[in-house]
């Protein structure tokens, strides 16, 4: 897991989901597609997208982190989105 300590890191490691999500979506379940998608590319808070699929928003923040972790480890076993970006 990829930690921020200030501002310009936390935009950096965003872009760098991103790209990952980009490469490795198809790797991921429909439930953690939507739910990135929300948060991500929605702006919707834990507490809005945890409404709208009636989960808890700790059960939101959970699947989350999850699909951040699927999504780095991914990245660090196939290296796709360092490939392409070169």
């Amino acid at each position: 897991m990829i930690f921020v300590h200030n501002e310009q890191e936390y935009l950096e490691r965003r872009v760098l989901l991103n790209q990952f999500y980009d490469h490795y979506k198809p790797l991921l379940t429909e439930k953690q597609r939507e739910v990135y998608e929300m948060h991500e590319f929605s702006d919707l808070s834990l507490s809005e997208i945890a409404e709208h699929c009636g989960k808890s928003r700790q059960a939101v923040h959970d699947l989350l982190f999850r699909t951040r972790s699927k999504l780095e480890m991914l990245e660090k076993k196939l290296g796709l989105a360092k490939t392409r970006g070169k």
